[in-house]
C-alpha cells in the first residue's frame, strides 16, 4: 500500500521490509522488488534508507508503525562510522596452466583465457551477495581450473593451449579488473590469446548464450560457437548467439568480453541472460542460483575447452566419471557467496576472507598465480564504513498529545484554586501573579 503524501513527506527515514524467502517468489514479484530498487539507485534521496528482511521483528515495528497511536522514532546504531576513502583499491587475480605440443616453447602456445569478475552489486552494499551474478562465474573459474589441473599436471593429458584463468574485480563498474588486465598484461601474452571466454549469471534458466561483438558469419567465432553449441546439445541445453556491435568511444560497457574486444582479442560472454539489462545482474534479489544447472554449465564450458585444446570432436565427453565436475565444491562455494557481499567498494573481513580462498585454490590449481592491485575510479568520491547497523524502534506520542495534556494539567490546577480559595479570592492571585511577572520584567 501507498502512504499519505504527507507522511512521505515528513518522514524521517524510510524502512523497506524485504521478503525473507526471495528465491521463492515468482518471478512478477522479484521484477517488482527490482523496480523499486532500479527507483532508489537512480534518484537523490534526502533521507536514511534501511532494509531489514522479514521475520518476528519486522512484524513488531511494522505493528508499531500500523497502530498510529503516534510518532515512531528510530535509533539507528551503525558498526562503524561512515568515513571517507582517500583512496580505493581493488585486486585482479591470473592462474596460469602452461601445455605443452612437443615442438613449441610455452611462450609460443596459444592461450584460452577464463574470465569471470568476482563482485556484486546492490542498492543495499551489506546486501548485494549477488550469487548468481557473478557468484556462478567465481565458482565455474575455480572448478574448471581445478578440472583442468588434473589433466595438465600430467604429461601425456597436457592440451596443446596454454590456459589462463582471470578472477577479476570491479566488474561492477564497467568491468575494470579486465581493463586494467588487459592494459598491464605482455603484449605477447594478448597476442597469444586465440579466445576468452567470460562466464557471466550461469546458475540457472534452461537455456544459455553466447554474447559477441563478432557477427555469426565470422568464421572464428562461429568455430567456437558451435564447440560451445556441441557441448551443451549434448547435455539438453540450448546455446544461442546473440551479436552486440560495441562503440569504443563509450564508456559503458555492457559485458566482459567487450573489454577483450576492444583489444581486438576474440572473445564472448556465456550467460543465461539474453540481453545485458536484466535486472538481477545487479540486485540485493540474487540470492539464490540452481547447484545442478550450475554443475551442468561447468560441464559443458569444460568439455568445450577440452575439444579445442585437444583437437577433439565437437562431441567428445572428457570430464566424465571421477574427473567431473564436483557437486560438494559448487554446493560449498554457492552456500559461501549466499552469505558474503562483495561490492568491490565495501569489502568487509568476510569477503576479503572469501578472496584469499580463492586465491589458495588457484594458486594450488595452476602452475603460476599471479595478483594485481589497482585502484578504483580516482574521479569518484567513496565512502566506507555504516552500511550495518542495528535500529531500535520506538512509538512516541505526538507533539498534540503533549499540548492537550498541558492544558488539561493547567486547567485542573485552576479548578483547584478555585475550590480552595472561592472565586473571588482565586481571581485576586491570578491577578497578582500576572502583576507580579510584569513587575519582575520591569525592573530586569
Amino acid at each position: 500500500c501507498t502512504p499519505p503524501r504527507n507522511q512521505v513527506k515528513n518522514a524521517g527515514a524510510l524502512l523497506i521490509i524485504l521478503p525473507s524467502e526471495v528465491e521463492k517468489l515468482p518471478p512478477k514479484q522479484i521484477q517488482l522488488w527490482r523496480e523499486v530498487e532500479q527507483n532508489l539507485i537512480s534518484r537523490e534521496i534526502m533521507i536514511p534508507v534501511y532494509f531489514a528482511f522479514d521475520g518476528e521483528q519486522a512484524k513488531q515495528v511494522q505493528q508499531i508503525v500500523d497502530a498510529g497511536a503516534g510518532d515512531t522514532q528510530l535509533v539507528v546504531h551503525a558498526d562503524k562510522a561512515v568515513t571517507k576513502s582517500p583512496q580505493m583499491k581493488a585486486v585482479n587475480y591470473q592462474g596460469w596452466l602452461a601445455g605443452s605440443n612437443g615442438e613449441e616453447a610455452i611462450d609460443e602456445l596459444p592461450t584460452i583465457a577464463v574470465v569471470a569478475h568476482w563482485d556484486s552489486f546492490g542498492v543495499a552494499p551489506e546486501l548485494a551477495v549477488g550469487v548468481d551474478s557473478n557468484g556462478s562465474g567465481f565458482i565455474a573459474l575455480l572448478q574448471l581450473a581445478r578440472l583442468f589441473h588434473r589433466l595438465y599436471s600430467v604429461s601425456r593429458t597436457q592440451g596443446g593451449h596454454n590456459l589462463i584463468f582471470i578472477l577479476t574485480a570491479a566488474g561492477k563498474q564497467d568491468f575494470a579488473g579486465s581493463k586494467y588486465w588487459l592494459a598491464n598484461s605482455d603484449a605477447k601474452t594478448l597476442e597469444k590469446i586465440d579466445f576468452a571466454l567470460c562466464l557471466d549469471s550461469i546458475g540457472g534458466g534452461d537455456e544459455l548464450y553466447l554474447h559477441s561483438s563478432k557477427p555469426a558469419k565470422d568464421e572464428s567465432i562461429s568455430k567456437v560457437y558451435n564447440t560451445l553449441s556441441s557441448s551443451a546439445e549434448k547435455l539438453g541445453t540450448k546455446l544461442s548467439y546473440v551479436h552486440k556491435k560495441i562503440n569504443i568511444s563509450d564508456p559503458v560497457v555492457s559485458w566482459e568480453h567487450e573489454q577483450f574486444s576492444r583489444k581486438r582479442i576474440l572473445a564472448g560472454t556465456l550467460s543465461r541472460h539474453s540481453s545485458h539489462e536484466a535486472g538481477l545482474r545487479a540486485s540485493i534479489m540474487d540470492r539464490s542460483l540452481d547447484d545442478k544447472v550450475l554443475q551442468r554449465n561447468i560441464k559443458i564450458v569444460a568439455n568445450a575447452i577440452a575439444s579445442m585444446v585437444y583437437k577433439l570432436d565437437d562431441k567428445a565427453e572428457i570430464f566424465g566419471g571421477s574427473n567431473t565436475v564436483q557437486g560438494p565444491f559448487v554446493e560449498a562455494w554457492s552456500d559461501a557467496l549466499s552469505r558474503v557481499a562483495r561490492m568491490a567498494v565495501f569489502m568487509n573481513e568476510d569477503g576479503v576472507s572469501l578472496l584469499q580462498k580463492a586465491e589458495a585454490i588457484l594458486k594450488e590449481s595452476t602452475n603460476e598465480l599471479s595478483r594485481q592491485s589497482f585502484p578504483l575510479d580516482k574521479e569518484r568520491v567513496y565512502y566506507v564504513g555504516g552500511d550495518k547497523a542495528k535500529m531500535s524502534v520506538f512509538s512516541v506520542r505526538p507533539l498534540s498529545f503533549d499540548l492537550v495534556m498541558s492544558v488539561a494539567v493547567l486547567a485542573y490546577l485552576l479548578i483547584m484554586l478555585v475550590v480552595l480559595q472561592g472565586w473571588t479570592e482565586a481571581q485576586k492571585t491570578l491577578i497578582e501573579l500576572v502583576k507580579g511577572g510584569k513587575g519582575r520584567k520591569k525592573r530586569a
